[in-house]
């Protein structure tokens, strides 16, 4: 694979230097534990989303909560938080500050 091709599949937020991380480039992160963090499971660049799912972007979370019937495929520079796969407190935290 080129530097130039999508990175898709399913990832994972890590604990620990991937949690420190995001909250380095997300400042509204600084409230989420590494557990929480690390519940998180996310679709990647070029990745289909599923018929009828909520999403979240977590790379630009001002656009709230993104519907799949409206966004087929995950945009590039985006990372999909499919709300199915979340623990329903860690959702509620995550897209608050943004609806």
């Amino acid at each position: 694979m080129s530097m130039n091709q999508p990175m898709g599949g399913r990832g994972r937020i890590g604990q620990g230097e991937d949690a420190r991380k995001l909250r380095q480039r997300f400042d509204w992160l600084e409230s989420f534990t590494d557990d929480e963090l690390g519940s998180l499971n996310f679709l990647r660049e070029g990745d289909a989303t599923n018929p009828n799912e909520e999403y979240f972007d977590i790379s630009n979370p001002e656009m709230g909560i993104l519907s799949s019937n409206d966004l087929p495929v995950v945009d590039e520079g985006s990372r999909y938080i499919p709300k199915s796969e979340v623990p329903r407190d860690v959702w509620d935290k995550l897209v608050g500050p943004f609806v």
